[in-house]
């Protein structure tokens, strides 16, 4: 089989600042290590990643440092500080990063992604010039009035519970960033505002984001059993 090439850049966006967990969640020990030592294992070791943006909080940038010279992570070739938004700090990652034909864009904070949703990613942005991972809600959604009184349950036929990496062209991403003023809760949402249309890749339930103490000891399950989760 031919040797794959490394088309891919990636900016690990792990600069939020875990309200809900209490605690740093990057550098939660789980399974061994860092939370984002697991996360950045697996692009490190994917054979079409060419290199890696580590964006973290400006306090955190010498211990993220520090744990990537520690890990022998090569393809990590800058950290930098993040902004007061996510979109803020991707904006920020994608000026570090050399021009690739792709750039994927990853929520540090998803340790469990595996090499083959990012070669479904990359499959299908070469193809269309997006790609968003993936999975069908499952559970049966409820909208409600501001008085928590349910209006109606949501056809969920069409609905998908979205994940990271998100891969895009490398102009679309860029000139997406360059001409956006309003935030956006993800990448994919940003491009959708200016009427590029987003395809959906095939995404996995175990790429699962740690939000709460829950999600970390799941998300630790996951890690150390990766056949039988």
């Amino acid at each position: 089989m031919p040797k794959e090439q490394s088309i891919l850049g990636v900016v690990i966006v792990a600069a939020g600042n875990s309200t809900r967990m209490g605690k740093d969640k990057i550098y939660a020990s789980i399974a061994h290590h860092p939370l984002l030592h697991h996360t950045l294992k697996t692009f490190e070791n994917h054979p079409s990643v060419a290199h890696i943006c580590v964006v973290v909080e400006t306090h955190k940038t010498q211990e993220a440092k520090q744990m990537i010279v520690a890990s022998g992570f090569s393809k990590v070739i800058k950290v930098c500080p993040g902004g007061k938004t996510r979109q803020e700090s991707v904006r920020l990652g994608l000026k570090c990063l050399p021009e690739t034909k792709l750039v994927g864009i990853h929520d540090g904070a998803r340790p469990c992604v595996t090499s083959e949703t990012i070669t479904n990613c990359i499959n299908l942005a070469q193809i269309h010039g997006s790609a968003v991972p993936a999975i069908p809600v499952v559970d049966t959604i409820k909208e409600s009035d501001t008085n928590k009184v349910i209006l109606n349950t949501v056809d969920r036929t069409h609905l998908w519970q979205a994940q990271t990496p998100q891969v895009f062209e490398w102009a679309m991403i860029h000139e997406a960033y360059s001409n956006s003023t309003n935030e956006h809760t993800d990448d994919s949402s940003l491009l959708e505002s200016l009427n590029i249309p987003i395809h959906l890749a095939e995404g996995d339930p175990r790429n699962i984001k740690v939000t709460t103490p829950v999600d970390l000891m799941l998300a630790e399950y996951i890690l150390l059993n990766p056949e039988g989760a």
